[in-house]
């Protein structure tokens, strides 16, 4: 798809300088990601690009999913039910190249996880609140996602059911 075209020598070179810095290479995979990203809008290829998206964030979730057990208070069920807003910004982004009936496809299974989601709730903590600690700035209040375990085991087997239909597994 041409993507290889987007690393540049000196970004191999800095991975494997930092592989034991996580920080650095977070960084590097952001630059990485967004070169990608751009090589392909360029190209006229974002019909893949929608499709590698799609396929990216359904494979992310998949293994998250995998890895995190239901327990309503550890922060990784939270984040993972954050994932619902994330998932609108992807469909809103697909939408763009519906025209092609392979992305009308995913944006149909997408929007059905959605769907999913959607039975998951907010609570509203108060006002969002920014106090002194350790010398930074955090923020406090804000909502929070309510999430049962009957919601998150329907959104993993959701999530597991289009990466299925997506690696023909």
């Amino acid at each position: 798809i041409g993507v290889s075209s987007s690393i540049d020598p000196s970004m191999l070179k800095s991975l494997e300088k930092n592989m034991g810095n996580p920080d650095s290479l977070v960084e590097i995979a952001d630059n990485l990601y967004f070169s990608s990203f751009e090589t392909m809008q360029n190209s006229q290829q974002g019909t893949t690009l929608a499709l590698s998206v799609a396929g990216g964030y359904i494979e992310g979730l998949s293994i998250a999913c995998g890895l995190v057990k239901y327990d309503k208070k550890n922060p990784a069920v939270e984040r993972i039910a954050d994932e619902k807003y994330t998932l609108d910004n992807i469909i809103d982004f697909m939408k763009k190249y519906e025209s092609d009936a392979g992305v009308k496809e995913t944006i149909a299974k997408l929007e059905d996880l959605k769907n999913t989601f959607n039975q998951v709730t907010e609570k509203q903590e108060g006002a969002v609140a920014v106090k002194e600690e350790k010398g930074a700035k955090v923020l406090g209040g804000g909502s929070e996602m309510q999430i049962t375990e009957a919601q998150y085991k329907a959104i993993a087997d959701k999530v597991n059911a289009i990466r299925s239909s997506f690696t023909g597994k």
